[in-house]
C-alpha cells in the first residue's frame, strides 16, 4: 500500500518529548511511512510511544499490530537501556565496594583503559555535579551538629522540625514537616456538649505526639491546637526555618528579568526611525518634537511598520506566547547556581499565560507566585533548594555544608526551653504548669 510521504514529521513532536523518545517514535514513523496514511501512521506511532513509554495496554487485536511494525525499530533502543541499566548496577556496586573498603572512588584502579580518570559529573549546574561537587565538606564543628542532631532521643525518633518564615501558619509547618518524613499528621476537630454549653474539642498528633485543646471558637481552638502540637515537637527538636527572601515591596521595586517580548515568537519588531528619514524630517519642519501624536500628545509616538505577513496575524501583532521559551528560560534559571534566587515576570502577562508560567515553574521544581492587584499583578519565580525527594538527612548535611554559599534563605535553630504562648478562651489539655 503506498501513501503520501510527503509530509513533515517533526511538526508532531511535543514540546515535552525527550529527545530519545522522539527519536524512537520518529523511527517508528519513518519506517512505515509509505505503508499508512499519514494520520492513522500517527495514531500508531502514539500508540507504540504509550505502549513502550507509560505501560498503556490497548486491544489485542491493535496490541498484536503495533508489535509487529515495532519489532525491528525498538531493538537498538532496548538493548541501550539494558546496557545503560547494567552499566548503573555495576558502577553503584563498584562504589559500594570501594566505600565498605575505606578506599577513594578515584583512584587507580578506576581510571579508564585510555589512562584518564573518569568523569564523576555532569555538565555544569547540574544538581548532581552540584550534590558531588559539596559532598563531605562537611567542618569538625558541623560534623560535631549533624552528629547531635541525628541521635536526639526524642518522642518522633531521629527528625527535625521544618517550617515557613510566618511562625502563625503552625498547620501548615506541620503538614511540611510530615510529608518531609513521611510520618502521619492527624487533625480533627468537633463540637462536643460540656458544662451545659456546647464546645469545640480539637485533638491533632504527628507521630506519637498529641495535641488537644478545648474552646468556644472554632478557628481559634483549632490554631491553638497546632501551636500547641508544635510548641511539644520544637521542645525536642532542631527547627530548620525557611525565611523569606525577599519582602513584597522589594519585589515590586525590583526590575523585571523576562519580559512578555522574550517569550514571544512571530512578534513585529519594533521599527527603528534614522535620523535622515523623510517622513521625520517633514514631521519636524512641522512643529513636532518628539511624543505622540495629537493635540495633547496622546497619539501613537513610534511609525507604523508595513511589513509582509505569511501567516493569517493582522497588522501591529504582537507575537505569540511562545511556551517553549518558558521553558527554555526557566530551565536555565533553575541550572544556574550561582544566579539570583528569585525570577521576576513583568506585568503585562496574562492570567493565562501566568498560569502556563505557574505550571512549567511546578514542572521544574520551582516555586511561583503572582503579587499585586488584578490588573497589574506579577509572577516571581524562586528556586525551591528543598527537594522533597531527596533524603532529609542528606540535604541537612548539604545545608550544614554550604549553608553560607547556597542556603542564606535557611536558618537552623535548637530545641527550645520557653513557655507555651497561650491563647485566650482556650483550654490546652495535659498542659503542665
Amino acid at each position: 500500500m503506498c501513501s503520501n510521504t510527503d509530509w513533515d514529521i517533526e511538526k508532531y513532536r511535543s514540546d515535552f518529548d525527550a529527545d530519545d523518545h522522539w527519536k524512537l517514535k520518529k523511527s517508528f514513523i519513518l519506517a512505515h511511512k509509505d505503508r499508512y496514511p499519514e494520520e492513522k501512521l500517527v495514531c500508531l506511532a502514539q500508540v507504540f510511544y504509550n505502549v513502550e513509554f507509560l505501560g498503556c495496554r490497548y486491544p489485542e487485536k491493535l496490541m498484536k499490530l503495533v508489535e509487529e511494525l515495532s519489532k525491528d525499530v525498538a531493538v537498538d533502543y532496548r538493548e541501550q537501556k539494558k546496557n545503560r541499566l547494567q552499566r548503573t548496577f555495576v558502577a553503584a556496586s563498584d562504589a559500594a565496594e570501594a566505600k565498605a573498603k575505606g578506599t577513594s572512588r578515584r583512584t587507580e584502579d578506576t581510571k579508564k583503559p585510555d589512562g584518564k580518570a573518569p568523569t564523576f559529573v555532569q555538565s555544569r549546574g547540574s544538581r548532581n555535579e552540584f550534590l558531588r561537587k559539596e559532598e563531605n565538606q562537611l567542618s569538625p564543628e558541623n560534623l560535631q551538629m549533624l552528629h547531635k542532631m541525628r541521635n536526639i532521643s526524642g518522642p518522633c525518633g531521629s527528625i527535625y522540625i521544618i517550617v515557613s518564615s510566618d511562625p502563625s501558619q503552625s498547620y501548615n509547618n506541620l503538614q511540611r514537616t510530615s510529608s518531609t518524613w513521611k510520618m502521619p499528621l492527624v487533625h480533627e476537630i468537633n463540637q462536643e456538649p460540656k458544662d451545659q454549653f456546647f464546645i469545640w474539642r480539637c485533638m491533632t498528633s504527628f507521630g506519637t505526639v498529641t495535641a488537644i485543646t478545648e474552646g468556644l471558637v472554632k478557628n481559634k481552638t483549632k490554631t491553638a491546637c497546632c501551636e500547641y502540637l508544635m510548641w511539644k515537637l520544637q521542645r525536642h527538636y532542631y527547627t530548620l526555618k525557611i525565611a523569606s527572601s525577599l519582602t513584597k515591596e522589594e519585589l515590586s521595586a525590583r526590575d523585571a528579568d523576562v519580559q512578555k517580548s522574550d517569550v514571544l515568537v512571530g512578534a513585529a519588531k519594533e521599527p527603528e526611525v534614522v535620523p535622515d528619514n523623510i517622513g521625520l524630517k517633514m514631521m519636524k519642519m512641522m512643529g513636532w518634537a518628539g511624543g505622540g501624536l495629537g493635540k495633547n500628545e496622546q497619539g501613537i509616538e513610534k511609525p507604523v511598520e508595513a511589513t509582509g505577513v505569511v501567516s493569517r496575524s493582522g497588522l501591529g501583532f504582537g507575537g505569540k506566547f511562545d511556551f517553549r521559551k518558558i521553558n527554555q528560560v526557566l530551565l536555565q534559571f533553575k541550572r544556574d547556581t550561582d544566579g539570583p534566587q528569585e525570577l521576576v515576570f513583568a506585568k503585562d502577562f496574562s492570567n493565562e499565560e501566568r498560569g502556563q508560567i505557574h505550571q512549567a515553574a511546578k514542572k521544574y521544581g520551582l516555586k511561583s507566585k503572582s503579587v499585586g492587584p488584578k490588573s497589574s499583578r506579577q509572577l516571581f519565580v524562586s528556586k525551591d533548594i528543598y527537594y522533597n525527594k531527596m533524603d532529609p538527612w542528606k540535604f541537612m548535611e548539604l545545608y550544614l555544608s554550604l549553608k553560607d554559599k547556597y542556603y542564606q534563605k535557611f536558618e537552623l535553630y535548637p530545641p527550645i526551653d520557653s513557655d507555651l504562648v497561650l491563647t485566650e478562651g482556650v483550654t490546652y489539655l495535659g498542659l503542665e504548669n
